[in-house]
């Protein structure tokens, strides 16, 4: 048969072609990743001797993930009060450092001719609304309402006719009747109006009750040459009375009862007059004769387009007038300098008897329990600060004490200087007016937190592709956290070769310990490379990862 081919011949054939392409590239790349490995350990030896290391143990606890600036302090609410005119200050009662209220006059100016001209203004205005309210008192006139309750016994008033001032209108004859009585001068002396009377009517032999309205204190002569006094009584006329009737009056007073002349009585309807209290065209009659009326009630309606026209006018005066006043006030106003709120006062900046132009600052008035820090933040930081995170705030200016803050805003619009972008961060702070406004202050801001999980030195962290890598070695002594050492050549030699790199997935970064969520667990020893000095420089050793 035919002859076996032998095992040289058989390593052969397997190398031939695209076989030993591919066997040659994979031997390459693994003699590559040995010699890089090789020569990462070659580099850790030959450094070590000069080198400080420290183990590290993974710890739980807490961390706090902070973002640092220096600003300046300023009150929240700061106001540099000015003058809207110019004039000289006759006044000036205010000095820094001192507390104000609000409303509390700082500084005055002149004044003198200014209140001339109020007093002139507030007169114009009296006289123009003066004369608008006659105008308006001219224009109610033109409505015409009945004053008494009646029957209209008497219209003279037509549609489009014109009216004259005190013309007679109407007439409106009431259901009162009213009996004119004459009594001697010692009779009169004892009646009073609003005492009770009786009417005894001759020809119906009944008695009708009534009321004196009226009591004259001049006499008549009456027949015979006997002088009168009349004294007018009203009635209700219930339907059967009719004026001429004769009567018999009789009325109660405190001196017994006091009887009229059957001979010298009068009954009369009570008719009122409706007059005209302003000229005008009627516009609409609203009545007929015989029509019962009551008080109050619109008879009918004038008009006229003068009038109405003039209280337009004499409107668009007293508005004038007014805001001519209101200008002057609120010139006056302004002549006066005044605290717009509790506060005090950081800088005065005029003296008194100097003349100021309009515009021109005369003090400055902050609230200092009110205070704010304005800090630049790096834009790598940026995005971490929010409104609402706890700060806390030192001042060289006073040593040794931390202030409570609050993050109240972050700019959206960053600042940049040096190709460098910066974003405003405002704290406000509770000083307790220990901080005087301008002072340098350092702020810390807490941005994030947790308060138990896995930690690490955030130096023994190695960036590796897009994460990062620890050297695990053997733990510590039981009870140790960490510890510092130097190590001389054979040791480092037996610990690094047991070091061994593992990825980690990480967290919160503080500026000393990283938050560690998955790779390495409670316990586990890392190796840190101190800063240091070196052939690598003053940031520690940095290595290649194979």
């Amino acid at each position: 048969g035919s002859k076996k081919p032998s095992l040289g011949e058989r390593i052969g054939a397997f190398f031939s072609g695209r076989r030993k392409l591919w066997v040659l590239l994979i031997l390459a790349v693994v003699g590559i990743a040995l010699w890089r490995g090789i020569s990462f350990r070659k580099r850790i030896l030959s450094t070590a001797q000069s080198q400080t290391f420290r183990l590290a143990k993974v710890t739980c606890g807490p961390i706090e993930v902070t973002v640092t600036g220096t600003g300046t302090i300023k009150p929240r609410r700061r106001w540099e009060l000015s003058t809207r005119s110019g004039g000289e200050l006759t006044g000036v009662f205010v000095e820094p450092g001192q507390h104000v209220e609000e409303g509390q006059v700082l500084a005055q100016l002149e004044t003198g001719s200014l209140l001339l001209n109020i007093d002139d203004a507030a007169l114009e205005l009296k006289q123009a609304e003066a004369a608008l309210s006659d105008l308006e008192n001219n224009l109610s006139l033109l409505t015409v309402k009945s004053e008494s309750e009646g029957a209209i016994t008497w219209l003279s008033a037509r549609q489009g006719q014109s009216i004259r001032e005190d013309e007679h209108i109407c007439s409106i004859t009431g259901s009162h009747m009213e009996v004119k009585s004459y009594f001697n001068k010692r009779q009169a002396q004892n009646i009073a109006a609003g005492q009770e009377a009786g009417v005894f009517f001759i020809d119906l032999l009944c008695e009708v009750p009534g009321t004196v309205r009226h009591v004259s204190q001049t006499g008549q002569a009456r027949e015979g040459g006997i002088v009168l006094y009349p004294v007018t009584v009203e009635i209700e006329n219930q339907g059967a009375l009719i004026p001429g009737m004769p009567v018999v009056v009789e009325i109660d007073t405190a001196n017994g009862v006091m009887k009229s002349s059957d001979k010298s009585n009068e009954l009369l309807y009570v008719v009122q007059e409706v007059r005209a209290k302003t000229s005008g065209r009627v516009n609409n009659v609203f009545i007929a004769e015989g029509d019962r009326v009551e008080v109050g009630q619109v008879l009918l309606e004038l008009e006229a387009e003068s009038l109405e026209r003039q209280i337009e006018t004499q409107t668009l005066r007293v508005k004038r007038a007014e805001n001519h006043l209101a200008s002057l006030e609120d010139e006056l106003a302004s002549q006066t300098v005044r605290a717009p709120a509790d506060g005090t006062v950081l800088d005065v900046r005029v003296q008194q008897g100097v003349t100021v132009g309009a515009g021109s600052v005369i003090a400055v008035v902050g609230d200092l329990s009110n205070m704010e820090v304005t800090l630049p933040i790096d834009e790598i930081d940026a995005g971490k600060v929010k409104p609402g995170q706890p700060a806390t705030i030192t001042a060289d200016a006073v040593p040794g004490k931390q202030f409570p803050g609050t993050v109240s805003s972050i700019s959206f619009e960053g600042k940049a200087t040096a190709g460098i972008a910066t974003f405003d961060a405002k704290v406000l702070a509770e000083t307790g007016n220990e901080l005087l406004s301008g002072m340098s202050c350092d702020v810390v801001i807490y941005t994030d937190s947790k308060s138990d999980t896995l930690l690490l030195p955030v130096e023994a962290l190695q960036s590796k592709d897009s994460g990062y890598i620890v050297w695990v070695v053997p733990g510590l002594p039981e009870g140790e956290t960490q510890s510092e050492i130097h190590l001389s050549p054979s040791i480092t030699q037996k610990l690094l070769s047991e070091a061994k790199p593992v990825n980690v997935e990480v967290g919160l970064i503080s500026s000393n310990y990283a938050e560690i969520l998955s790779g390495l667990k409670e316990g586990d020893t890392v190796l840190v490379f101190s800063q240091s000095s070196g052939p690598f420089g003053a940031e520690g050793l940095r290595f290649r990862f194979p």
